[in-house]
């Protein structure tokens, strides 16, 4: 099985900034050794986060996200297991809401944060459209 976690929390850094760009190379490259995949979402100073790894993982990836100086104020959305991924192939896929609005396509499909289940399906939705737009998996 391969558990997959989605999380919302407080951007401390933007896109444009280097270190941003330096933080998300080091984590694909961690992503890629430790057979993580997933997709990280930068919208409106919000990270929104959907990572999948194989269950021997779970302690070494949540401690390590968690203690992440780069958000704060984190909020697991959805924590399940499934068997398989969503984002097989990318070490961290990346969208930025210049490119694409995760409000906007949410807004758009008339889904509420008050119904947690269809607000998760509609984020993953949303960074599935994303994926299947791109031919670079990162």
């Amino acid at each position: 099985m391969i558990n997959n976690w989605l999380y919302k929390s407080t951007a401390l850094l933007a896109p444009k900034e280097q270190k941003f760009r330096l933080l998300l190379d080091q984590a694909r490259l961690r992503n890629a050794n430790m057979d993580i995949t997933g997709y990280l979402h930068w919208e409106d100073g919000m990270f929104y986060q959907w990572i999948e790894w194989p269950a021997a993982e779970l302690q070494i990836v949540e401690r390590f996200i968690v203690a992440s100086t780069s958000h704060k104020d984190l909020t697991v959305l959805s924590r399940n297991s499934a068997p398989s991924r969503q984002f097989s192939g990318w070490s961290m896929a990346l969208g930025i809401s210049d490119e694409a609005s995760l409000f906007s396509f949410v807004a758009a499909r008339g889904t509420t944060t008050v119904n947690q289940e269809d607000y998760v399906a509609s984020i993953l939705a949303f960074m599935n459209v994303q994926v299947r737009g791109s031919d670079h998996p990162g």
